[in-house]
Order: structure tokens, then sequence, then C-alpha cells
């Protein structure tokens, strides 16, 4: 499988966004594993990040209730879709700026379900290999 780097050094300015389902992964690895960083550290960087504009936060306040929602039904049509993957499509969504997202989840690639509620969306879900070109 091809990686994404060709596209992240291709030169294009990328603006990085953490969902909160990224956010909370973070902080689980980091409460399961304390030798590796303090959780008061990374609070302190994403602080840092945010409020630098280096980093936007995406599914925090007002949207996060449509975010729910929406994962509700994803998760409704799509049987196999795990609740963390369904947070992440409904955020993918949600997002005013997110036109597609790439991923390597075969099961947001191959479900025409998935596919065609994106698209009910004007969204698309492509693979990290059709980033590169």
């Amino acid at each position: 499988m091809k990686t994404c780097r060709p596209f992240l050094h291709s030169g294009k300015q990328l603006q990085s966004c953490a969902s909160f389902i990224v956010l909370g992964e973070l902080v689980n690895e980091v409460l399961t594993e304390p030798k590796k960083l303090d959780l008061q550290d990374v609070a302190r960087i994403l602080e840092l990040q945010t409020k630098s504009g280096n980093l936007v936060t995406y599914g925090l306040g007002d949207k996060a209730t449509r975010v729910f929602a929406m994962a509700k039904e994803l998760r409704s049509r799509e049987r196999e879709l795990t609740p963390c993957d369904a947070m992440i499509v409904a955020c993918a969504i949600e997002d005013p700026v997110c036109s597609v997202l790439y991923t390597f989840d075969r099961l947001l690639l191959e479900s025409h379900v998935i596919q065609r509620y994106v698209a009910d969306h004007r969204r698309k879900i492509k693979p990290v290999e059709s980033a590169e070109h």
C-alpha cells in the first residue's frame, strides 16, 4: 500500500484539524502509556498549538449534537460501522471546509450505503493513495 508521504511533502499548505474523537484517542493513549507523556504536557501542547492557530479542533461545542445524531444515523444504516468510524465520518460531513475524507478504512471505502450517505451531503470518501496524485 502506498503511503501519503508524497502528498504531505507536496508543498501544499494543509490545516491541521483534530476532531474530538482524535483528541479522545490521544488522551486514552497517554493514560494507558503513562511513561511516554504526562497528560498535563499533552494538554499544554494542544492549548499552545490551538492558540497559535497551528491546530484547529472540530466537533466540540455547538455542532457536537448534530455530529452525534449523524453518527447514530450512520450506524443504523451500516451495522458494521464502528462508533468511532461513524463519528469520524459525521465530523467530516459537518466540517464546513471538508470536501473529501481520505482513509485506509475498507468499510468506509467500499460500503455503498456510506458512500451514498456522504455523497448526499456533498462529500466524498477516497483512499489515501488518491491524495498523492
